[in-house]
């Protein structure tokens, strides 16, 4: 006699799909943890590598920052070196900083031998409208130099490219905090760190201070807090007509 072949049981069916189904939602948590911790990854490479390259961009900018003697005793109305004073975002101080650097441009889109390799450079924040409490930190490279950095155009927010010989680059949009103190001259009558310096009201014969530090701090798109803090020392003063003095 043939064997008749009988189908599943209700009860059959029944177990198999929600075996089924455990093994789905067991496959999709796993893919979803995954992907999240990929995320947080992908998150913090990008945070670390932001702060690296913004760092050594920083660090390469100040160091070779200069105080142009001839060029200010050539018009006593000009001022050079290095000028930060906090400016105020409701009751927050925010720091800024301009300065002549000695160093050739990072746009290798200039033509070569156009670079003038003494530059203004500027670091300065601009608030997001749609992020209160995120600021964006923008780096501004001028190929002349303005007789002076104060100007009305360094005010906080307001700080626009309206000419073509300057370089505007967005560093980082997603600064918490960016704070810059300066360590004075060994013979100047304070020497303990402070907020604000401006060379052109240095007593001293060196205007430029020993040290800059820097503090920053980032906000990952995962909501964590990213902080960074290092020094950086400046070049000492040189006799008159060595190659730092201009």
């Amino acid at each position: 006699m043939d064997k008749k072949w009988k189908g599943f049981s209700l009860l059959e069916l029944l177990i198999a799909i929600s075996v089924l189904a455990s093994i789905s939602v067991l496959i999709l948590l796993l893919f979803s943890q995954t992907q999240k911790n990929q995320t947080i990854t992908a998150n913090v490479l990008k945070n670390r590598f932001e702060k690296r390259v913004l760092r050594s961009i920083l660090e390469e900018d100040l160091k070779n920052a200069v105080y142009l003697t001839q060029w200010v005793l050539a018009n006593p109305t000009r001022n050079s070196g290095i000028y930060g004073i906090p400016k105020m975002d409701s009751t927050v101080p925010i720091h800024q900083i301009y300065f002549h650097a000695r160093k050739k441009s990072i746009h290798p889109s200039l033509v070569e031998g156009m670079d003038p390799e003494i530059h203004e450079i500027d670091y300065f924040l601009k608030k997001p409208l749609e992020a209160k409490a995120l600021y964006s930190l923008y780096r501004r490279e001028y190929y002349f130099l303005r007789d002076n950095f104060v100007t009305v155009e360094n005010v906080f927010g307001n700080e626009q490219n309206t000419d073509p010989r300057q370089i505007d680059s967005l560093m980082s949009d997603s600064l918490l905090d960016f704070r810059v103190q300066y360590l004075p001259p060994k013979d100047a009558t304070q020497s303990v760190w402070v907020d604000s310096w401006s060379s052109e009201s240095q007593k001293t014969e060196n205007r430029l201070p020993l040290a800059i530090f820097i503090q920053l701090s980032f906000l990952g798109q995962d909501g964590s807090v990213q902080k960074d803090s290092f020094q950086v020392n400046l070049k000492p003063i040189l006799p008159a007509g060595s190659e730092w003095d201009f």
